[in-house]
């Protein structure tokens, strides 16, 4: 009877120490899965701004295009202004 008390007791001490280890390598696991997560995250951040910045700059040259216009425009105009203000 006392051997099989000593065995019950050595095989809960190792199931315990065995359940001890699967939950350090779930710890562990864990820590290298959110580690992952976290390199994905910043990957698809990176992407997603240089998306945009593509789309700012060509949003930025058409701005630049159409404000050139505006400006010979209405220096054409001024000068015609100033032209018929010194005609008339």
């Amino acid at each position: 009877m006392a051997d099989a008390v000593t065995f019950m007791r050595n095989a809960k001490d190792q199931s315990q120490t065995e359940l001890d280890d699967i939950k350090k390598s779930i710890a562990t696991g864990t820590e290298e899965l959110n580690k992952s997560i976290e390199v994905a995250r910043r990957a698809a951040e990176m992407n997603a701004l240089s998306s945009y910045s593509t789309y700012f700059s060509s949003e930025a040259t058409a701005h630049k295009h159409a404000a050139w216009g505006w400006l010979v425009a209405t220096s054409v105009l001024f000068g015609g202004t100033i032209c018929l203000a010194r005609w008339f």
